[in-house]
């Protein structure tokens, strides 16, 4: 949420900013000002369509607010309680203090809106291991490099340079597809 704020504070102070540039420059071409000769359609007049309409698209999406966060993959001062999904594999997420009197139904079956945060629990940590399983592929790959000029073998450098992330991804992948049949 802070975040947010901030964004919406740097759209508003930009937006500002280019209004009043724009009708700074607006005023000096309209005097002659802007490019030497008088006319009064100097180089910015080309450029003022392009600037309303980045004043516009920043007012409009200074308005547009993010969905609600209701979950993170760590613990953070906001989500301190530890969940995981009704799925197999299980993935670790945290929520807040109130999240299982707003999602937890009475009966303790997972209501709807529960699952739809549990699939982007689901999204969100095949993203993060997507990432960690590039970057641990990308060192599997210069260990090999390095192996060749070292003496080492493939499989002894793949052994050296493990890619849990990766093996977790393909888990989560097949479980996730295997679901939505």
């Amino acid at each position: 949420q802070q975040q947010t704020t901030h964004i919406h504070i740097y759209t508003h102070t930009l937006s500002l900013q280019l209004f009043l540039t724009f009708v700074i420059l607006h005023k000096n071409d309209q005097r002659g000002g802007g490019n030497g000769n008088g006319n009064g359609n100097g180089g910015f007049g080309a450029l003022m369509p392009l600037l309303l309409m980045l004043f516009i698209f920043s007012v409009v999406t200074s308005f547009m607010s993010e969905p609600e966060r209701n979950f993170s993959l760590t613990r953070t001062r906001d989500f301190m309680v530890k969940r995981t999904t009704n799925t197999n594999p299980s993935v670790e997420y945290y929520v807040g203090n109130d999240f299982s009197s707003r999602y937890d139904s009475v009966s303790g079956n997972i209501g709807r809106e529960l699952q739809q945060i549990e699939k982007r629990v689901i999204n969100a940590k095949i993203r993060h291991l997507d990432n960690l399983c590039q970057y641990e592929m990308q060192k599997q790959r210069s260990a090999i490099v390095r192996g060749r000029y070292n003496g080492v073998s493939k499989s002894e450098a793949l052994k050296n340079n493990p890619a849990p992330s990766c093996d977790l991804l393909r888990k989560l992948r097949v479980a996730t597809f295997v679901r939505a049949k």
